[in-house]
């Protein structure tokens, strides 16, 4: 999946490759993806993914949820320095 986070201290935004049951580590959070589906067609088209995010430095539950590429304002990561959301999912050499 390509995800974009966004550091909302600093003003930067960052694009991640994260592929199925891979983690990713940004900073304090840690990002694992559990699956991404898109339509066969279109892989640009709408996208969801199940993630799991967890912020080392804060006490505060970790997110376990799904993600939309389109409904990006309904679910999406957010907490005191970082947004993130879903952009696509990626094709790797396997599919």
């Amino acid at each position: 999946a390509k995800l974009r986070i966004l550091d909302k201290i600093y003003g930067t935004s960052e694009e991640l490759e994260v592929f199925d049951q891979k983690g990713v580590e940004y900073d304090s959070i840690s990002i694992l993806l559990k699956s991404c589906f898109y339509q066969n067609k279109n892989i640009l088209s709408d996208a969801v993914a199940s993630v799991t995010i967890n912020d080392k430095r804060r006490d505060s539950a970790p997110f376990f949820g799904w993600m939309s590429s389109t409904q990006s304002h309904l679910s999406y990561y957010d907490n005191y320095r970082y947004s993130l959301w879903l952009l696509s999912c990626s094709m790797s050499d396997q599919e």
